[in-house]
């Protein structure tokens, strides 16, 4: 008795009519839609972290090679050349970071706008990733 009507209940919760069968697939359409955007979000990141890894080792390169002229430097003419040489060259790799920078927040601003103007996640609407 006491199962007939927890059942009975059950139906006037979630009528055999509820299209289980719709909820599913638009929860499965959503979660790949999620993993797609978690992927190019990563994938994004991980450039940029090569990007900024591949940096440092340029910037440890130049340290490197500044320290081998100074060490063999004879003259205060040497040392002002190394030092006016890593200088110009630190310039310009501080212009290069604004440059990446900006470009990687603009990547990340370009598909978190494309991901929002699709509707995102949002129940209904379909998202696509160019």
């Amino acid at each position: 008795m006491a199962q007939t009507e927890s059942q009975s209940q059950a139906e006037k919760l979630f009528p055999s009519n509820w299209m289980m069968p719709d909820l599913a697939a638009f929860g499965r359409k959503n979660v790949e839609q999620f993993a797609k955007v978690q992927t190019e979000l990563f994938e994004k990141l991980q450039a940029s972290n090569k990007q900024w890894l591949d940096r440092f080792q340029v910037e440890a390169d130049l340290w490197s090679e500044f320290r081998d002229k100074l060490t063999s430097a004879r003259t205060t003419e040497e040392v002002a050349a190394a030092y006016q040489k890593l200088a110009t060259r630190h310039v310009e790799m501080v212009q290069e970071d604004a440059k990446h920078m900006v470009a990687d927040g603009q990547a990340m601003i370009e598909t978190a706008t494309r991901i929002l103007s699709n509707g995102g996640l949002a129940p209904g609407k379909s998202m696509t990733l160019s």
